[in-house]
């Protein structure tokens, strides 16, 4: 079976055969971190598919280098003589949502990532397995439960810090040292890339946080507050609280609210990559861009990968969460600062050099000025 093959499977598993006659320039894989692994794609009626067409609807499954996608959406049209389906699979560990933990845990407790996930899939009759790689710290949460599978895992990497990434049915959150990887890409604007995109915002911009730690024997709680040097120029403007048992001293812990809070423009890194080496979903890249005084190891967030017919290059993206892109964000600032004392220093001699001049034409000044 070829890397651009796609088998289609029925709902009961009976029937599994290659997919033909669907159009290669309307194929797509989207992934989004945590969120969102789809494909999608055209399939036209013809005489060698009269079958296959026929079967493929919502539930059945369609099979891509290895992984299983549920049809979610497919859609028939016809133009004249011409008929056809819009198809859009997700993947299959998605379908994790079909399960439901009932049980409630009301009392807050602090939970290790294993403890977590087991009361999630307890009692799964899907034929989901799970597994955490890599370390985690504990988090306290209360009122756990009644809520999906995929609910879990996706609380379960916003809480304690992990990428989701299934394999099929086996369910996987990796820590962020597990899961990323630098394999020696760097990328250059009009050397191995199209396009670079940046963007930028203030809508989580935040100078003021609040944290709380562990309990201490006498009933204590530790405390530290950040307060980020831009309050000066944005003012104060304060973040949710953020609670870690981990925690036993002020002094880390405000250390650690420091990662937490995003005190300068929020930035988005768009690039369409045009190089020829493979990349994967949980890779690290380098990026140059002399142009823009860029230089920075990203982590890559999302990307859209077309069929390999179509000799179209990936679209990727990195994430404007605070903690993938605050280096470009700091860059940014710094460019700008920069670029204002440039200015300022630019200002001044000139003043200089007219208020020289300006006396040496009124001949208070005799001789040369060097």
């Amino acid at each position: 079976m070829l890397d651009e093959d796609i088998l289609y499977r029925n709902y009961s598993g009976t029937i599994e055969e290659l997919l033909v006659d669907f159009d290669p320039s309307s194929f797509q894989y989207d992934y989004e971190e945590n969120e969102k692994r789809n494909i999608q794609l055209t399939v036209y009626l013809t005489n060698r598919n009269m079958g296959i067409y026929k079967g493929l609807s919502e539930e059945a499954f369609l099979i891509w280098r290895d992984q299983m996608y549920t049809i979610k959406e497919c859609n028939p049209n016809q133009e004249g003589a011409v008929q056809y389906k819009e198809i859009i699979a997700q993947h299959i560990s998605f379908s994790c949502a079909d399960h439901v933990q009932y049980n409630l845990v009301e009392p807050e407790r602090v939970y290790d990532i294993w403890q977590y996930l087991n009361h999630g899939i307890e009692g799964d009759e899907l034929g989901f397995t799970i597994e955490a790689r890599g370390d985690f710290p504990k988090v306290s949460m209360s009122s756990v439960g009644r809520q999906s599978l995929l609910e879990y895992v996706q609380t379960a990497a916003e809480k304690f810090g992990g990428i989701f990434y299934a394999n099929n049915k086996h369910l996987v959150i990796y820590s962020s040292a597990e899961w990323y990887a630098y394999n020696g890409i760097d990328l250059r604007y009009q050397f191995n890339t199209a396009t670079v995109k940046l963007s930028s915002n203030t809508y989580n911009l935040k100078t003021y946080i609040k944290g709380f730690g562990a309990t201490k024997e006498n009933g204590t709680v530790v405390e530290a507050i950040y307060i980020s040097p831009n309050v000066n120029k944005y003012g104060r403007r304060k973040a949710e609280p953020i609670s870690d048992e981990r925690f036993y001293y002020s002094a880390n812990l405000q250390e650690y609210l420091k990662t937490q809070i995003l005190d300068v423009p929020e930035t988005s890194i768009d690039i369409q990559y045009t190089g020829s080496e493979p990349i994967s979903e949980n890779e690290q890249l380098y990026l140059v861009h002399e142009g823009l005084g860029y230089e920075s190891m990203l982590s890559l967030k999302r990307m859209t990968f077309y069929h390999p017919y179509t000799n179209q290059p990936p679209e990727l993206g990195f994430s404007n969460k605070l903690l993938d892109m605050v280096t470009i964000q700091r860059q940014t600032h710094r460019r700008y600062n920069n670029m204002n004392k440039r200015l300022e220093s630019t200002r001044f001699e000139v003043q200089q050099v007219t208020g020289i001049a300006n006396t040496a034409l009124s001949g208070d000044v005799v001789g040369e000025v060097m």
